[in-house]
Formats: C-alpha cells, structure tokens, sequence
C-alpha cells in the first residue's frame, strides 16, 4: 500500500478583535500620583484593571512592558512608551 501525497493545510491565525480603548490618550507624560482617563487608556492598553489610578500596580505593570519592548525601563509613561502603548495589541 503507498500513501498519497495529499497536501497538508497550514493554520490559519485568526485576528483577535480588540475592543476600542474608550478613555482619552495622554499628551503628556504621566507617572505615579497621576490620576484620570489617560490613566485610565494606560492602564487598558496595559490590559491591567482600570481604576485611574496610576499606583504602584500601574507603575509594575509599565516597567514589565517597558523592559519587554526594549525601552527604558522607568516606569513612567513618556512620549516613545505612550507611542509603542498605542500600537500594542
């Protein structure tokens, strides 16, 4: 008995839809003690829980992503991190 060359599918990976951040990107740059809805899209971005708090969660939280997108890792949510935030996801 021979087997017969049958093509193999590949996987196809499925895109994922996001829900729209609905809270207002900073323009600034943003740090512990920072309070609001730019905390807020910073924290939904970080896909922590949102309480527009920018505590020491959010501060860990920014670090970890900082340090797995190569920037500098401060903890603090400054123009270049808020770009890279942006595109994340």
């Amino acid at each position: 008995m021979s087997k017969k060359n049958t093509p193999v599918e590949k996987p196809v990976a499925k895109k994922i839809e996001r829900p729209v951040n609905p809270y207002d990107m900073p323009d600034k740059t943003k740090a512990f003690g920072s309070s609001g809805n730019v905390v807020r899209w910073i924290q939904f971005q970080l896909g922590i829980e949102v309480t527009g708090e920018f505590d020491k969660a959010t501060v860990e939280a920014v670090r970890s992503f900082q340090k797995a997108h190569a920037l500098k890792v401060t903890g603090v949510v400054d123009k270049l991190t808020r770009v890279v935030l942006a595109d994340a996801k």
